[in-house]
């Protein structure tokens, strides 16, 4: 079955698929036996549960069942690169380009009155972020380009509420502020990468401990300490937006003169904001006159109408200098991370 089809049909009807992905995203149980405990939850039988996810699966409507592994615990650096192409023929060219690079997580073509293309890419310097971009843009003719590196990361938790239409935060969504390496909490090394996409079964974390030779509820303990020390993030399902009919997202830009990380906490305690990252600008051009810092967020919804109500309250709430907002015309690259 294709995405089409079961975008189609969890939106429009099939309420018990909505309640099973929206349980499996926001209530995902950190235990050994977390289907089983989702499964009589919801009053059906693990064998059905499992039948449905692995169909949920295999359409590509859910991309993993796991955990997000905190690039900085792995000592990276990211950063939101901005282009201004203005030869609408190279665009493609452009977008393939920029996928071909592993560490590129997300690329939109967005509505923004200086900049069309907006991609997230990941070393282990900023210094190695500049070269691709200078590169890049070299390769390209691209005059104008912002790179905006990550300076603090205060949420990141990308799921679909179903039911409401719109994208809201699930719990270990807020980021602390300094995070460890996974060596410094005595985790095995390669630990979080093996639990990034989970076996859907009734005891998920089995052949995980057998390999390090630990018990399940050992792993279970290192979980929990990740998830508290910011390793480990957002656990639980995560969806192809656009299968389940989230075709609409907008990344706002909120500026301050001098309150600026109040107002990146204010928009983290927003419940329908996916991500919240204070960034600084390095390139030489800036999308603010004199502008070096900006808090920027997302959000997602099955209508624009939906994120222009969110936005007013934003706007009520936060009180920003200025609130620009880019939309997304296109995804340019689908991701699993």
């Amino acid at each position: 079955m294709s995405p089409r089809y079961w975008g189609d049909m969890i939106m429009i009807n099939s309420y018990f698929v909505r309640n099973v992905l929206n349980e499996v995203q926001y209530s995902f149980p950190i235990s050994e036996t977390p289907f089983i405990e989702i499964s009589t939850k919801l009053g059906i039988s693990i064998k059905e549960l499992i039948m449905t996810l692995k169909m949920l699966k295999s359409s590509k409507v859910i991309k993993r069942i796991g955990f997000y592994y905190n690039y900085r615990s792995q000592g990276e650096k990211a950063a939101l690169v901005a282009l201004n192409v203005k030869d609408n023929n190279k665009l493609k060219e452009v977008a393939k380009y920029i996928n071909k690079d592993p560490e590129v997580t997300h690329n939109y073509l967005r509505l923004h009155k200086d900049y069309n293309i907006w991609f997230t890419i990941r070393r282990r310097s900023i210094d190695q972020i500049v070269e691709f971009v200078e590169e890049l843009s070299r390769k390209f003719k691209v005059e104008r380009w912002l790179i905006l590196p990550s300076k603090r990361v205060f949420k990141l938790s990308v799921k679909y509420d179903l039911l409401l239409g719109i994208s809201r935060s699930g719990p270990f969504s807020h980021v602390p502020e300094h995070v460890p390496n996974v060596e410094d909490l005595g985790i095995p090394h390669d630990l979080p990468n093996e639990l990034r996409s989970l076996s859907v079964k009734e005891r998920p974390y089995l052949s995980i401990a057998r390999k390090y030779g630990v018990s399940e509820d050992e792993i279970i303990y290192y979980i929990n300490l990740m998830l508290k020390k910011g390793v480990l993030l957002d656990p639980g399902a995560s969806l192809d937006g656009h299968a389940v009919g989230f075709n609409e997202n907008a990344m706002m830009i909120l500026t301050s003169r001098s309150r600026l990380e109040e107002l990146c906490g204010c928009l983290t305690n927003m419940p329908y904001t996916t991500h919240v990252v204070l960034r600084e600008v390095l390139a030489s051009e800036s999308a603010f006159e004199g502008v070096k810092e900006a808090c920027y967020g997302v959000i997602h919804a099955v209508k624009k109408a939906l994120i222009e109500d969110i936005i007013y309250d934003i706007k009520n709430s936060c009180e920003p200098d200025d609130l620009e907002v880019a939309y997304s015309i296109k995804n340019l690259k689908p991701t699993v991370r």
